[in-house]
């Protein structure tokens, strides 16, 4: 029984990552045009979840936002500012 127990978690973790796929990043930036979600700066893009990711956020489109560090660190600081 332990044994099963391992393998079904070693297999879960397998498919939940916090890597964001490749496809992924390109899609939201493509979506965003290259650009903050919230203040247009085009330098130094951070990929940001909506849902957090130790919330079962998933990696795609619709949950991941590209921000600016400046805006990346201020949602993470001050969740209650997230919309």
């Amino acid at each position: 029984v332990i044994w099963l127990l391992y393998k079904f978690l070693k297999s879960y973790q397998k498919k939940q990552t916090r890597y964001i796929p490749q496809s992924v990043k390109d899609a939201v930036i493509k979506h965003y045009y290259g650009m903050c979600a919230v203040c247009s700066e085009n330098k130094l893009l951070e990929f940001h979840h909506r849902v957090p990711y130790n919330q079962n956020g998933l990696n795609d489109t619709k949950n991941i936002v590209p921000l600016c560090p400046y805006h990346h660190a201020l949602i993470t600081r001050y969740p209650q500012t997230r919309k």
